[in-house]
């Protein structure tokens, strides 16, 4: 999970069903408890910046929130270092 609270925080609104644009503050801390419990648990094993894309090189990590742009980025690394 991304490090950074606007992104992470508006996700799980959206994944609770819920518009993080017209979320209430109540909601948003919710949110922010879910995101805790579920860090509490291990469901959640990290908090990462942008290096979140070495554990999916690695395979040390199986899901990521992350940007697609990432994403195209390690695509061609990927491409470029195994040719």
């Amino acid at each position: 999970m991304l490090i950074e609270m606007r992104d992470s925080v508006p996700m799980t609104l959206t994944c609770m069903g819920i518009d993080p644009d017209t979320a209430s503050t109540e909601q948003w801390l919710e949110a922010v408890d879910k995101i805790g419990a579920a860090a509490d648990s291990g469901q959640i094993r990290d908090f990462t910046g942008n290096d979140y894309i070495k554990g999916l090189t690695t395979g040390d990590t199986a899901i990521a929130l992350g940007w697609s742009g990432d994403a195209v980025q390690m695509q061609r690394t990927t491409r470029t270092s195994s040719s």
